[in-house]
């Protein structure tokens, strides 16, 4: 399934040494929320806790953009009125309707089988998730949702990136990888490509150098970056200069 990349800021490190990664915690944000790569239980756990902090026609617009995205046909195909065909990919625990027949806990239930199960197309991608609920995002009337669901989808990608870098040091011609940082941003502007959307990376090397990723589905020459990359440059300073006190 070919989806443009969606980007994300938000205040995070992933540590793939350690498979380690640390989020500020959305509804206490001078907490730190600690997640290791062997806990998928506790993870899994988080992300429903998460959910359920959110109101209901919240969970109900996730849903219901979740479900538009995996089976965009879903109404000719699997029609709710008649439910005589089910999509395969249903969790059979949960009744089979439409998002706003069914209860909050098990909304969230059928949001967390998609997120952790195979789908049509395979198990989802953190830019495919990303691109299915930024509809959902943009029409959040709080900031607090917003930044509840941004933790979900900030854990979903650090978790993907540490996993992506165990299969690579499995592999043959795998590099080592920095820890990321994810730093919140207003977002960055496109230039000649409109409705766009991608994810950007900056981080630090353990030499101290500053790197910056862009996501390859986007021409570089054509992105605009320089509020989030001179802010970060000038975190970047400002955290040495302290260090070096």
């Amino acid at each position: 399934m070919d989806t443009p990349s969606v980007q994300l800021f938000y205040p995070a490190q992933l540590f793939q040494q350690q498979g380690t990664w640390i989020i500020e915690d959305p509804v206490e944000s001078t907490q730190r929320l600690i997640f290791r790569y062997q806990e998928v239980e506790r993870i899994q756990l988080w992300y429903r806790s998460a959910l359920s902090n959110l109101r209901l026609n919240n969970v109900e617009q996730i849903t219901y953009n979740l479900i538009q995205y995996i089976e965009p046909h879903r109404e000719e195909l699997y029609p709710y009125k008649k439910a005589q065909r089910i999509p395969p990919w249903w969790p059979p625990r949960v009744p089979y309707g439409s998002p706003g027949w069914l209860k909050k806990e098990e909304l969230i239930s059928l949001i967390a089988h998609i997120l952790f199960n195979p789908c049509p197309h395979g198990r989802l991608r953190p830019n495919q998730i990303l691109f299915a609920l930024k509809p959902a995002r943009d029409n959040f009337s709080t900031a607090v949702a917003r930044k509840i669901l941004d933790a979900i989808l900030c854990v979903r990608i650090l978790e993907d990136s540490f996993l992506e870098h165990q299969q690579g040091l499995l592999g043959t011609g795998s590099t080592e990888q920095p820890p990321i940082r994810i730093w919140p941003h207003r977002f960055a502007s496109n230039v000649n490509i409109p409705d766009v959307a991608y994810i950007t990376l900056f981080g630090v090397y353990k030499s101290g150098r500053f790197f910056r990723h862009i996501s390859k589905s986007l021409d570089h020459r054509n992105i605009i970056l320089s509020d989030a990359e001179q802010s970060f440059k000038r975190e970047v300073m400002r955290v040495e200069e302290e260090i070096s006190k």
